[in-house]
């Protein structure tokens, strides 16, 4: 009877170990990994290239401009989770503007420039909009994301993209991108006619 309820055991465990090595962590990336950006999976990240790409819909930004990004797979690879960062120094935890993923995502490291998974389930393709901040100008933002394709499968770091400012001084409560811009101007022609009438 022991050896029975023993080898019941070691089989529930086992069964355990091969789950979670298939599913991974359903409700998105630890806060531990906010810094290094490296999932608690107990075992070392892929040192391969990722079969996976990040895009910009631009490569260079203006003042509180919104741009978007997707993160797929050239070679039809599918991922269960990641950690997206917007970066000025990809190697520093320093996370710049607000990265939010569409159709779903949740922000949980400091400030509003990180986004994660909020589901498992596998999918070909993410897609994300990041807004600038006004202390963005001239500085470059590093897009980088870990992956994960499974519980003993990721990479740290992986998928990047870089992204440059255009434009002079953006100061606090400027007006986003280029409808804000000529809505800015609009109103200042508008209030020179109210004067001379």
């Amino acid at each position: 009877m022991f050896a029975i309820r023993s080898l019941a055991v070691v089989m529930t465990f086992l069964v355990a170990l091969t789950g979670r090595s298939v599913h991974g962590n359903a409700s998105g990336a630890p806060v531990g990994a906010c810094d290094n950006m490296t999932p608690g999976h107990s075992v070392p990240g892929q040192t391969s290239a990722a079969p996976y790409q990040l895009t910009v819909s631009k490569p260079v930004f203006g003042c509180k401009e919104t741009i978007k990004l997707t993160l797929n797979s050239s070679t039809n690879e599918q991922l269960k989770g990641y950690l997206c960062q917007a970066r000025t120094d990809v190697t520093k935890y320093v996370t710049t503007g607000t990265l939010t993923a569409i159709g779903g995502g949740k922000n949980f490291c400091n400030g509003t420039g990180s986004v994660t998974h909020m589901s498992n389930v596998s999918k070909s393709v993410v897609d994300f909009e990041w807004t600038a901040a006004e202390y963005n100008a001239g500085v470059p933002v590093n897009f980088v994301c870990t992956v994960v394709k499974s519980f003993n499968t990721f990479w740290v770091k992986g998928p990047k993209v870089t992204v440059t400012y255009e434009g002079g001084h953006c100061p606090a409560g400027a007006a986003q991108g280029i409808v804000g811009t000529w809505t800015t101007w609009a109103a200042i022609a508008v209030l020179m006619v109210a004067s001379v009438l």
